[in-house]
């Protein structure tokens, strides 16, 4: 128990230290996958 604890820490800790910028969250990636016709705002 106390060493799945720990890999989880060190797994939040890492991707606290991780730069994700503009990445939009997965959902959005997944309702474009699932939908191709939806339009991307960026475009």
């Amino acid at each position: 128990m106390t060493a799945t604890a720990n890999h989880i820490q060190a797994v939040v800790a890492t991707l606290r230290e991780l730069d994700f910028g503009d990445v939009p969250p997965a959902s959005a990636r997944a309702a474009e996958l699932m939908d191709p016709e939806v339009s991307d705002a960026t475009v």
